[in-house]
């Protein structure tokens, strides 16, 4: 075959491949026009206004609600006697300070969206000029930035009716100044996170778009550019979960990376009234078995790549039952926090049913995108026996050079 042919079929090869992993129907519409339909009125991230008294009467009808709520709520008295986070390095990150922001503005905040008590929005008020006080969010990890842009943009938002307009004007000045405009250099430049396929693109993609979202009638062009980005960038990253959901990073890191890849379609949608087709991309709608798969008897996970043996909550797992219609993955999420959800867990298993049912799924599973497998002889039985072996490619982000590592829980005991 002529050398000039072989390499054209390579490209259309290479093409239908990409092709196969994006959205069905795409909303590549201009985004001038997307912005149009901007929600007018805050609350606009996340969960609006009105479904807030669907959330109080399931919290009152629903036992397993009922528990979350108040565990939060003893959770936000601690919060209250917190000192607010300080600008401090831990070598070269901020990110313990972003996400302590994050914890306490969305739980204090969204539980005065529920209660009315104004202590807790005073805290969160505190909290957010603190940081809005920062020098920087620490640019050049920026990870630390979208969080802590994520965690203003929900008291921004959230707490608007709250704030004076001096608070409001100070925290949308940090959101722009700290987060958007830092994060606009990057993409300008080509390089960097944007470009990349793995976690980072989604947590930074999720946290600026939702600062976007927020300052967005107040900067419409710094959103429309900024928004723009990062529906093309984020692409690249879900791409990552074709053909299966399976994640090359590990358990740890896909619920990161999912959890931040939600917050940007939950924005998106409760913002805007679109997903940008995005969530019909290949594997997206089947990742939540990856979470599932990943963790055994022992409710510890095949910890490879840079992962924990401890799963962490992963609130998206109800974000991911509603959009998907699995309750399944909501029963699993259930049954492994027991009474230890996160804010986000409340609010986001909102619509499901009281009493889900037992999931059911199947005890073996390759996830051929990343050539992991599990295998287990039962669920919901500490005893099982429960096989987990990677193979996949040594090159994949927070490898470890551990193809070939297994996992082997049988009897209630663990072996690596």
């Amino acid at each position: 075959m002529p050398h000039s042919r072989r390499v054209a079929l390579q490209a259309l090869a290479f093409l239908v491949m990409i092709s196969a992993t994006l959205p069905g129907r795409a909303d590549d519409r201009p985004i001038a026009e997307v912005l149009r339909a901007l929600r007018p009125d805050h609350p606009r991230l996340y969960v609006l206004d009105e479904e807030i008294d669907g959330i109080k009467q399931q919290i009152k009808s629903d036992a397993r609600l009922r528990r979350w709520y108040d565990r939060l709520q003893k959770d936000a008295e601690k919060m209250l006697k917190e000192p607010v986070v300080v600008h401090r390095l831990i070598g070269p990150r901020l990110l313990d300070q972003s996400r302590a922001a994050l914890r306490r503005i969305s739980t204090l905040a969204g539980l005065y969206r529920l209660d009315g008590d104004h202590r807790k929005a005073d805290r969160a008020r505190q909290e957010m000029l603190a940081a809005a006080a920062f020098p920087d969010w620490n640019p050049a990890h920026f990870l630390d930035v979208a969080e802590m842009t994520n965690a203003l943009a929900i008291g921004y938002d959230w707490l608007y009716q709250f704030l004076t307009d001096a608070d409001r004007a100070r925290i949308r000045q940090a959101i722009v100044e700290k987060g958007l405009k830092p994060g606009l250099l990057i993409y300008e430049s080509g390089r960097g996170w944007p470009t990349v396929i793995h976690n980072w693109n989604q947590v930074c993609n999720g946290g600026l778009t939702a600062g976007a979202l927020a300052v967005a009638d107040r900067e419409p062009d710094l959103a429309r550019q900024l928004i723009d980005h990062a529906r093309r960038s984020i692409v690249r990253a879900m791409a990552s979960f074709a053909p299966d959901g399976g994640w090359a990073e590990g358990p740890g890191y896909w619920n990161y990376a999912t959890e931040y890849n939600v917050f940007f379609l939950s924005a998106v949608e409760s913002a805007l009234g679109t997903d940008f087709g995005l969530k019909q991309m290949a594997g997206f709608r089947e990742t939540g078995e990856f979470r599932m798969q990943s963790i055994g008897p022992l409710n510890r996970t095949f910890n490879y790549a840079d992962a924990h043996d401890s799963p962490g909550a992963a609130p998206q797992m109800f974000w991911f039952a509603k959009a998907f219609s699995r309750p399944d993955y909501a029963e699993h999420e259930s049954r492994y926090i027991g009474d230890r959800a996160g804010i986000f867990h409340l609010l986001w298993a909102a619509g499901l049913p009281a009493a889900l049912p037992d999931s059911a799924p199947p005890l073996d599973k390759l996830f051929r995108g990343i050539d992991v497998a599990f295998f287990r002889s039962a669920w919901n039985d500490k005893d099982a026996i429960f096989v987990a072996f990677k193979g996949g490619d040594n090159r994949a982000n927070h490898s470890h050079l551990d193809l070939g590592t297994f996992v082997l829980d049988a009897l209630g005991l663990n072996q690596a």
